[in-house]
């Protein structure tokens, strides 16, 4: 079975919301490109980098295990996460959501 690449972009919400301890964040990418997913606090601090390189068009899925860049659990609350991609045409697409961690 071909499965044809989506033909825009998205970033789904994350499932389930509110999660604990894991959660998962699709997204679609209708070309190639350089995609950057990261997880900030509500201060718009950067918590963790989830992707940061290269990607084939096609469907994606990441998962966050509530974990900061250091490997230590971060606390309940309120956090966001954005998708920035770079094709190969240099556009870019930009979109954030919110997600809730409750322990």
């Amino acid at each position: 079975v071909k499965v044809s690449p989506p033909n825009r972009f998205t970033l789904d919400q994350n499932f389930p919301n509110p999660f604990n301890p894991t959660t998962s964040v699709r997204y679609e990418l209708p070309v190639s490109g350089q995609v950057q997913l990261m997880v900030y606090n509500l201060l718009g601090q950067a918590v963790v980098t989830l992707i940061d390189g290269p990607q084939q068009a096609g469907f994606h899925t990441v998962t966050w295990n509530g974990q900061n860049q250091s490997n230590q659990a971060v606390a309940s609350g309120v956090y966001f996460y954005r998708i920035v991609v770079t094709g190969d045409d240099e556009k870019t697409f930009t979109r954030s959501k919110k997600m809730l961690l409750l322990k």
